[in-house]
Parts: C-alpha cells; sequence; structure tokens
C-alpha cells in the first residue's frame, strides 16, 4: 500500500488540473473567438510548410482512435504479462473512462471549431476539449505511471518523452487547424484529470516511486 503522501500528490495534482480546466471554460466561454486564441493559434500557423503539414499529421496519429487503441492494448498486454492484473485494468478503465467523457464535455460546453485555416478536414462535432489531447494525455500517461510502477528505472526517460509526445499533440490540432489552443490547453487539463484518478486509484505518486518497490498485483510469472 503507498502512503497518504503519495495519494494526496495525486490528488492535489489533480484538483489543480480540474480548476485549470473550469478557468479555461469559465475564460473562452463563447463561440466567438478569443483574441488570445486567435494570436497563438496564428503564431503557430505562421510555421506552416510542408515538411511540417507531414510531421503534424503523423504526431496527430498518436491521439487518433487508433493511435490509443495500440496504445492501450500495450498497456494491458504487457502490466498484465508482468504480473499486474489490477494494474492494468485500472490503467485501461481510465483510458476508457476518458474516451467516454471528452464527448460529454464537448457537448455542454459547444465551442465551434476554428476556421482561419485547414490542413485537414477537422471533424465535425463540437471542440472544446481537444479529444486527441484527451486521449494521448490519459493514454500515455498512464502507460508511464503503471510502467513506472513496475520498473521505477524507467521513469528517468519515459515521463521526458510522454511530456513530448503529449504536447506535440497538442500543438499539431491547432496547427493543422482542428482546435483553437484553448481547447488542447483544456485537453491537457482534463486528460492530467484523469490520470490522476488513475493514480488515486492506483494509491500511488503519479511522479515518484522508491527505487525498487514492485506493483501491488501478483508476481511476474516466471
Amino acid at each position: 500500500m503507498a502512503d497518504g503522501r503519495q495519494v494526496g500528490a495525486a490528488v492535489v495534482l489533480g484538483l489543480a488540473a480540474l480548476a485549470v480546466l473550469v478557468l479555461l471554460a469559465a475564460y473562452f466561454p463563447d463561440s466567438t473567438p478569443n483574441e488570445l486564441d486567435v494570436r497563438i493559434a496564428e503564431a503557430i500557423y505562421d510555421a506552416q510548410n510542408p515538411g511540417f503539414d507531414l510531421l503534424m499529421r503523423l504526431v496527430s496519429i498518436f491521439g487518433s482512435p487508433i493511435g490509443i487503441i495500440v496504445a492501450v492494448g500495450v498497456i494491458g498486454v504487457t502490466a498484465r504479462r508482468w504480473g499486474d492484473r489490477r494494474g492494468a485494468m485500472i490503467a485501461v478503465g481510465i483510458v476508457i473512462a476518458a474516451i467516454v467523457v471528452s464527448p460529454v464535455l464537448k457537448l455542454i460546453f459547444a465551442r465551434p471549431r476554428p476556421e482561419l485555416i485547414a490542413v485537414i478536414s477537422a471533424p465535425r462535432s463540437y471542440a472544446f476539449p481537444s479529444g486527441h489531447t484527451v486521449r494521448a494525455t490519459a493514454a500515455y500517461a498512464m502507460a508511464a505511471v503503471e510502467f513506472g510502477r513496475m520498473r521505477p528505472q524507467w521513469r528517468v526517460w519515459m515521463w521526458p518523452a510522454v511530456v513530448v509526445l503529449v504536447a506535440l499533440v497538442g500543438v499539431s490540432r491547432v496547427y493543422l487547424g482542428a482546435h483553437w489552443p484553448s481547447d488542447v490547453a483544456a485537453g491537457w487539463a482534463f486528460g492530467v484529470v484523469m490520470v490522476c484518478a488513475g493514480c488515486w486509484a492506483l494509491g500511488t505518486d503519479p511522479l515518484r516511486q522508491p527505487r525498487g518497490s514492485r506493483a501491488s498485483g501478483d508476481r511476474e510469472p516466471h
């Protein structure tokens, strides 16, 4: 069992992310584009060229349904093979919950997508929060949490890799013209809320774990 400080860290971080989500919803409430959103989006659009177009399309795949299906499969199969069935169920369950709740939030806020530019054909669903960003944050961060429980030494490289990947997925959605920056920021915030819920359920700190510790699931089969 993790101590209360580990669980408390997940709760504090989750509440902070929830507060950010609420503030974003309050500050960017209207269908009319916010000036700050427009200025940030236009700065990103200025970098557009054929090479970046291709790169951003490829990066965006990591937040697409097919990318998340692959990620969830890797999490579930790997965690079970390492003997942590409970951890596998919680990690996969958190990602599925994020996927299910995200469209509900879109319907609640009913925010149109940007029309300034479009490298791709944007989906017809609402924009806030970015579904790609929610899915990527939940899936890859939960992978880092679960694999970090089983292999603590992996956290040194895994968390930086996840942060870079999730950041790029979010930026790609703005670059491609599918979302406003605030949609992406809300996606990150909600994704972090879901990951912290997973950490709370697992009884672990999202970033810190004693070296050499093992998950509380079944032992790894020999």
